[in-house]
């Protein structure tokens, strides 16, 4: 996977967005499925992009975000820590994010609860975490946050 720093040609935002190559994002770029989050163009374009651009800015870009946003973070996630990844995006997002801890949850906790035959990557959690369980309360959740915040 390889992150790019996008830029929209009609709103003049730029913002990150995530394709398995650079041949992939080519691709989904022609076909028009990359679209600007802030104003829904498809006239988007690689932005020039640093290392490792300072913090500041991504909160000035999140700063932007005028709709109600629901994070969620796994408590025992060590791929993306809520503090150097959720929380950060809270703070910078103020009032219009609402963050969730979810105990027990690892980084692969919020993919669909596994089969009988799952790669044990993804279908391993944390003693006590039962995924179905989770899934049931969490996807009754997003819907309930997207009827009554983005309706």
């Amino acid at each position: 996977m390889i992150v790019f720093d996008l830029h929209c040609g009609d709103s003049g935002e730029t913002f990150e967005a995530w394709f398995r190559s650079n041949a992939d994002f080519e691709q989904q770029r022609a076909a028009g499925l990359v679209q600007c989050p802030f104003c829904g163009s498809t006239r988007v374009a690689k932005a020039p992009m640093a290392p490792s651009l300072p913090r500041k800015s991504a909160d000035r870009g999140l700063a932007k975000v005028a709709v109600p946003v629901r994070i969620w973070s796994g408590a025992i996630d060590n791929n993306v820590p809520t503090a150097s990844n959720a929380g950060p995006v809270q703070a910078a997002l103020g009032a219009k994010a609402d963050l969730r801890v979810v105990t027990g949850a690892g980084h692969f906790s919020f993919l669909v609860p596994c089969g009988l035959i799952g790669p044990p990557l993804l279908c391993r959690d944390a003693k006590g975490f039962d995924r179905k369980l989770f899934h049931e309360s969490f996807n009754q959740e997003i819907v309930r946050f997207f009827q009554t915040k983005l309706n």
